[in-house]
Formats: structure tokens, sequence, C-alpha cells
């Protein structure tokens, strides 16, 4: 996990500095895409010097941080924050708008509610489902930031500094050759660089170049694109079994041996970013680049006929 920020790579635009963030901003949440890893580790350790990532209440969490010694107040980091309950959210709102925390002790007629301020903090929410957060929680956010996948260059400096981290040689060329494969994902670029690492010190001295990291590729069956061969074999079905669409969810998971979950947030997101697939109001449809990459040639175009009637005009003598 990087301590500073020189090792810290930011996939925001538009995003103020990360030194000034614990001053300046009380929360906000990231919108990853999916399949995208997020990066609230990096940020939490950078901005506070804490691990906060423990399997604790909110209150709990809260409750600590007020304690916090820290200069600017500590970050409370919430990973899936979508998945909070309402109950939950509830001790939320008063703590994100006026640092304060309303707990309810006893039951019965002698509850009582106490009311215990708490030190200036930042939260911090990670989610890849932006639409499944509650509208309450959502206009509580003072920042809203999406992240994106990250660049090939960005993923070569990953697999680089993962590299020294391991002791593996790697040049420059091996380097680029497993960020191109790694589909934009810093957690796919340093499990192919452990891959690579094994087979170049097994099958050579251990140095690994780009003849090496492409063979070690190669034997997991994904391409330069970074397309392997579960994505390869759901492009030939839709295309031999479905007539290249449109198919149906549900239909496409029968015939792929998959759970319609799995090729919803695995697999379609990249392949359609990549446009070998479309999404249509029918279903799933294979596009040209799609027949390219199986091997085949795409249909020839047919012509749009319109269905709409003509209109006809009478002349009546």
């Amino acid at each position: 996990m990087p301590a500073t920020i020189s090792r810290v790579i930011t996939r925001t635009d538009g995003m103020v500095s990360l030194d000034l963030l614990p001053k300046a901003i009380p929360s906000y949440t990231q919108f990853p895409p999916p399949t995208c890893p997020k990066e609230g580790g990096s940020l939490r350790r950078f901005l506070d010097r804490r691990q906060t990532k423990q399997k604790t209440s909110v209150v709990f969490c809260l409750l600590r941080l007020s304690r916090c010694l820290l200069p600017h107040g500590g970050v409370l980091f919430i990973d899936e924050i979508h998945r909070l309950q309402p109950a939950i959210e509830e001790y939320l709102y008063p703590a994100m708008e006026d640092f304060r925390l309303d707990i309810v002790i006893d039951q019965g007629p002698s509850a009582r509610s106490i009311r215990l301020n708490l030190s200036k903090f930042t939260l911090v929410g990670a989610t890849t489902r932006s639409g499944m957060i509650s509208s309450p929680l959502r206009s509580r956010f003072d920042m809203i930031c999406r992240l994106d996948y990250y660049s090939v260059a960005h993923l070569q400096k990953i697999v680089e500094r993962s590299a020294s981290l391991l002791d593996v040689v790697v040049d420059a060329a091996s380097a680029l050759e497993i960020a191109r494969r790694s589909r934009g994902t810093p957690r796919i670029a340093n499990n192919l660089l452990y891959w690579v690492r094994d087979y170049a010190q097994v099958r050579f001295s251990g140095t690994v170049t780009r003849e090496i990291a492409a063979r070690a590729l190669t034997m997991l069956e994904i391409d330069e694109e970074g397309v392997d061969r579960m994505d390869k074999h759901i492009l030939k079905v839709i295309i031999d079994k479905f007539n290249g669409g449109p198919v149906g969810i549900s239909s496409l998971a029968v015939a792929v041996g998959e759970e319609a979950g799995t090729l919803e947030e695995v697999h379609e997101p990249y392949l359609i970013m990549q446009g070998y697939l479309q999404r249509t109001a029918q279903g799933r449809v294979a596009t040209a680049r799609a027949y390219q990459k199986v091997g085949m040639s795409p249909p020839p175009l047919v012509p749009y006929k319109s269905t709409k009637r003509k209109n006809v005009n009478f002349h009546l003598q």
C-alpha cells in the first residue's frame, strides 16, 4: 500500500489536491466503473496514516475518529457504501451535517437519547453501483467523483513498481506487454505479473523480457487486448448459436454455462467498452469487431427498409 503521494496514481480529472482534501471537504464519494477496484486503501493510508478498514460498526468508527489527535481530523472510509442499512444511514446523517452523534441507550420507558459531539472528519464512500445509494445519503455528499479505468501508461508504472518490490528484473517492454493485457485494472496487472514471474523463474533464468511475458500470457490465453478465453467463448456463442444476436442475458447464460450475474459484472463491461458487444433493448448483439476477433467474417450489411405504410393520395374525378 503506498505510503507517500508520489506512489499514488489518481484517475480522477479535475479532482482537488489530495493533501487539501481533509481541510476542505467534509465528505465525498467515488464511483469507479464496474469491475474496476477503488483506491480507498491508498487514499486512506495517505490522509491519516491509520488503518480504518476494520469490520466494526460505523458508530464505533466515528467514536474512534473523534478521539484521533490528527491535525485535520480522521478519515472514515466506507467501501461498498450502497450496502449500508437504513438504520446505519440514520446515524451518519447528523454526523455528516453537524458532526454529532445521537445514540439511544436502554429500552422501553427508560430509553433516552445521548448526543455526542464528534471531531471534524472526512467521510469517503466508494461504490461501483451509485444508483443503489439512497437519495438522502447521496445528497449529503459535498463532492462526487467518478474514477475511470487506468491507462496503459499508468499500468506500466504500476507493474514496474510491483516488480521492484518483488525483486524481479522487468524491462519497459515487458512491463508494457503486461499492462496492455490487464483490462485497465491494477489488481489484474499484479496478478499477471506474479504469473509471468513464476513462468520466467521456472522456464528461464528469472529475468522477464517482452518475449517471455508474451509466452507466459499466451499460456493463459490472454491476447494483446486483454480478451481471455471466456470472453472469446461468449462472442462465439452469440455468433454461432444466435446468429450474432440479439440475445437475452438469461439465454446467453444458459448457452455459455455461466451465471447471468457473472456475465454482466465480469465479462460484459469490458467487451462493451472494447466495442465487441452492444446492448440493445432486444438483447446483446455482436459487432463486426467481434467477428474479426474470433476469426470470422462479419455478415454483409442489410439495407434498412422502412415498415411504415406509404401514404397514397387518390384523386377523385
